[in-house]
């Protein structure tokens, strides 16, 4: 995606301009449908933004911890190390409050994109797009009944982003079902922080997992929500949505 190029403000102008196009009650029922995307992706932007700010008092935290402890020959912690060591903690109780607040809402984001290219082109009979999965599962399908023209790519980074969010929110937050599960907050020498979730005890069938940067997950939702804008901008005359009449001249 390039830098001067804002998902947000191309998702804007595509509902300014196609909302126009119909007549009222679907002019306003398409402006409903897509600016929930607006919305969700606004939700994201924000948590994202507190991740940032507060991974950076963590790793600093983090680090000015440890340089303390290297400096403390005696190996005790002081009362002051003790009060830092708790202030570390709740960082990285708010960094997993923000980095699994951004995986829900991604989700959600994702199932309502589903629901609104429904909207617009129509339902198919045993083709439902309930959700994010649907589609992933459903969009070849869905696209030749149709005759729409799919983006290039569109395909591919529907299924990345339904194994990176969708299975990820599902498996590891929403219905987490290891009760032996340690969450951990880790970062890079970029200072870039991770969740990290390891079974305790663990089993041969135990796996560790790991979130993404949430600034390159974020990118890829935007690249995703462009390939909606050029589905649409593309296959305007397929839409369900009555065209407003012209007037006679």
């Amino acid at each position: 995606m390039a830098p001067d190029v804002k998902p947000l403000d191309v998702l804007r102008a595509l509902i300014a301009r196609e909302r126009d196009r119909f007549v009222t009650r679907d002019n306003n029922l398409f402006n409903t449908a897509f600016s929930d995307l607006v919305r969700y992706r606004r939700f994201l932007e924000r948590i994202e933004d507190r991740y940032r700010q507060v991974g950076e008092e963590f790793v600093a935290g983090s680090e000015a911890f440890m340089a303390q402890l290297r400096a403390n020959a005696s190996g005790q912690m002081r009362a002051e190390q003790m009060a830092d060591l708790d202030a570390r903690e709740a960082l990285g109780l708010a960094l997993q409050l923000e980095i699994e607040s951004f995986y829900l809402f991604a989700k959600i984001l994702l199932d309502e994109a589903a629901r609104a290219i429904e909207f617009y082109f129509g339902p198919v009979p045993k083709m439902a797009l309930d959700s994010h999965d649907d589609l992933t599962k459903r969009i070849g399908m869905y696209a030749r009944h149709h005759q729409l023209d799919l983006p290039a790519g569109m395909g591919r980074l529907a299924v990345q982003l339904s194994s990176e969010v969708s299975d990820f929110r599902d498996q590891q937050i929403a219905h987490h079902k290891n009760p032996r599960t340690i969450r951990g907050i880790s970062f890079n020498e970029q200072g870039v922080t991770r969740m990290i979730l390891s079974p305790l005890y663990p089993k041969d069938s135990d796996r560790q997992a790991e979130t993404r940067a949430l600034d390159e997950l974020l990118a890829d939702i935007d690249t995703y929500l462009l390939s909606i804008v050029a589905l649409l901008s593309a296959n305007a005359e397929r839409s369900r949505l009555k065209v407003e009449a012209k007037p006679r001249r």
